[in-house]
């Protein structure tokens, strides 16, 4: 860590001095230039390195899906991310990595093209979202041609339900997609119950 420490200062005061020897913009420009080229090339050598297999994103998430796994949980309790003293890696991090691991096999086809896992996370989301748009629409024609019906708010598990723009398989994976996504936005065990009693609520006043 000191040697590339004093290698970024030794490379940071030779852009200092190359800068204030310059005569001209047009000179400045030019070594600003060579600089962007070298710090792009020397951040993709560094996210190759942290997306390859057992790299930093890869191992973190192996790390937090093996405690997950062990622990059935779907969310690491305060008491496990200091267990394994990743407490100090923010949850947007860990909550990337987490994504990266299991899906690393997907993302490959990607990787080359970004320099940052949080851009390459959100094409992979984004190339998702188009395929699941794209297999719902093809079933809902398959479904109208064979005269397939269903009733919004029924609760047979073998029937669709329908809400909104939204469609999912049935009445518990509807909610399972819910808590998961509550989960994901960092409610508790406290706040899921308040927001099971508010749906409650709210379809009351439907009724």
């Amino acid at each position: 860590m000191k040697n590339s420490t004093t290698t970024t200062s030794k490379l940071n005061n030779g852009l200092i001095q190359n800068l204030a020897k310059a005569k001209s913009n047009a000179e400045k420009g030019s070594i600003l230039s060579r600089e962007n080229t070298r710090l792009l090339s020397l951040e993709k050598r560094q996210f190759e390195a942290q997306t390859m297999f057992g790299g930093f994103w890869f191992s973190l998430g192996k790390l937090i899906s093996d405690e997950l796994n062990a622990s059935g949980k779907l969310r690491l309790s305060t008491a496990q991310l200091k267990k394994l003293n990743i407490t100090k890696i923010e949850r947007q991090r860990r909550s990337d990595a987490k994504l990266f691991f299991e899906n690393y096999d997907a993302l490959q086809s990607l990787t080359k093209r970004f320099n940052n896992v949080s851009a390459l996370l959100k094409e992979f989301n984004k190339q998702n979202s188009k395929s699941s748009e794209t297999s719902t629409k093809v079933d809902e024609k398959s479904s109208s041609k064979e005269d397939v019906k269903s009733d919004v708010g029924q609760s047979d598990n073998n029937e669709v339900v329908k809400v909104g723009t939204f469609q999912v398989p049935n009445v518990k994976q509807m909610a399972e997609a819910i808590v998961m996504q509550a989960i994901e936005n960092g409610l508790e065990v406290k706040e899921l119950k308040a927001l099971n009693a508010e749906i409650a609520n709210q379809i009351k006043a439907l009724a």
